[in-house]
């Protein structure tokens, strides 16, 4: 079922993939991330 998807990947290997992301860091090189749990929700930081 998933065998040319298979095939696919196994073609990218080694290959370099960049996904460029803006993101806006704080005055220390921090970035502001949210845990994603409704339940929790708690706010930290990302150096």
């Amino acid at each position: 079922m998933f065998d040319d998807l298979i095939e696919t990947l196994k073609s990218l290997q080694g290959m370099k993939v960049s996904v460029p992301a803006a993101v806006q860091a704080d005055k220390d090189g921090y970035i502001d991330r949210q845990y994603p749990a409704t339940e929790c929700e708690f706010l930290f930081k990302v150096h």
